[in-house]
């Protein structure tokens, strides 16, 4: 026993308006697309899960590249603190620093401070 014709046009069109709107998943696209929100109203679960763990793999390689180009000025830093570390100012640096500051100011006079 077949479906007539009418009957056959009758559950395609059933299909058609019951089925997942295509506005719709190009809003949640649009919207919610970082979290595969398209994917899982189009009753893609699989490829959706797929799609978020994709990202993560992507994000952390991108952000391994970017370390690569980024190690020097990192090494740098670190240097420079490992440095700092091994070398750290004595209390007479700080007080030649105070005095240079103090006599700074006392050779300013208030109208050459105003005067920029």
């Amino acid at each position: 026993m077949g479906l007539s014709t009418q009957d056959q046009m009758l559950i395609e069109q059933r299909v058609t308006n019951d089925g997942p709107s295509t506005a719709v998943a190009y809003l949640l696209w649009f919207f919610l697309g970082i979290v595969s929100g398209h994917r899982f109203y189009l009753r893609r679960p699989g490829s959706a899960i797929l799609q978020i763990l994709s990202y993560f793999v992507l994000i952390g390689f991108l952000w391994l590249l970017i370390d690569g180009f980024l190690i020097p000025a990192k090494q740098d830093v670190t240097s420079a603190y490992d440095w700092i570390a091994a070398n750290p100012p004595d209390a007479s640096y700080l007080t030649l620093s105070t005095s240079v500051q103090k006599t700074r100011l006392d050779n300013c006079s208030v109208s050459s401070l105003l005067k920029g």
